[in-house]
């Protein structure tokens, strides 16, 4: 196992953070959802977390998040699985593909038994993940870039959600554009539930970001945001036919977060980070 967090590169060392919330999340007193399997995997990795030389791997191994970043990631997890589910219920044979995985364990919380679950991420990601979780029949997991749209030929067709949870801020406006805009011509009809970061934030704080990212958290140096927007209409202008249905931010959740709560209205602080449900083309399924 040594080996393979020894390929892992800076953004995608990232997913340890969304596991451990959900591990703390999990295994605190009044906890948001509890998910078994992330605990499960976070007993594998103490022995070697422990021992580590890194300080993040050390960090992780004691527990040391901070709350309230344990709750944010963990209500964001929980508004996923929500509209995930609503979903289903809709499309209970549908396709759901979770761009850039990392170490979700989603499928074990929500899946009906029918769905096609397919998991992409870069191919070091999905050698590490083969160590946590046995093959399934209704699991695909493709070893790609998600801005390599080859794997476009690898997603059937019927209904489809697609999931980019904590993704999009690390790619390139460029490229992350050119992806939303094949998605809205390759899938039209289908959903997406992704997460963005404030265009204000990126451009003017960014030094913040990376800064906490390295030295709160010891991620490497790449491992900072790199793309943002000003609203859902701008996400709208970058990719003709895209339509957003809905907004969410954890300054919403006056029972999770209730101090944040009374911020929702301030939206440079609300939309710092935000998730955006949308569809994908005029055409229904």
């Amino acid at each position: 196992m040594h080996q393979e967090w020894q390929g892992l590169g800076d953004v995608s060392e990232t997913l340890l953070l969304p596991l451990y919330a959900r591990i703390l999340e999990s295994r605190s007193r009044h906890p948001v959802f509890k998910d078994p399997e992330a605990e499960r995997i976070a007993d594998q990795l103490f022995p070697f977390f422990e021992s580590s030389s890194r300080p993040l791997y050390r960090r992780l191994a004691q527990g040391k998040l901070h709350p309230l970043l344990v709750r944010t990631l963990s209500l964001r997890t929980l508004h996923f699985d929500q509209i995930a589910q609503t979903w289903l219920q809709k499309h209970p044979q549908g396709t759901i593909i979770s761009l850039g995985c990392g170490l979700d364990t989603r499928f074990s919380r929500i899946d009906n038994g029918q769905a096609t679950w397919i998991e992409l991420d870069l191919p070091e990601v999905i050698r590490l993940r083969q160590n946590f979780f046995e093959a399934h029949p209704r699991i695909q997991q493709i070893s790609e870039s998600v801005l390599n749209l080859d794997w476009f030929s690898q997603i059937p067709s019927g209904p489809r959600l697609f999931l980019a949870e904590g993704l999009f801020m690390y790619l390139p406006e460029t490229e992350l554009r050119l992806l939303l805009q094949s998605l809205v011509i390759q899938f039209a009809g289908s959903e997406l539930l992704c997460e963005m970061a404030s265009r204000y934030w990126v451009e003017n704080w960014g030094w913040i970001i990376s800064y906490k990212m390295q030295r709160e958290f010891h991620l490497r140096e790449k491992a900072t945001f790199y793309c943002g927007i000003h609203s859902g209409k701008e996400l709208e202008s970058w990719a003709p036919g895209l339509k957003v249905l809905n907004e969410w931010s954890y300054f919403d959740e006056k029972e999770g977060l209730p101090l944040l709560y009374h911020l929702r209205h301030l939206h440079l602080i609300s939309r710092i980070m935000w998730s955006l449900h949308c569809r994908l083309g005029d055409t229904t399924q």
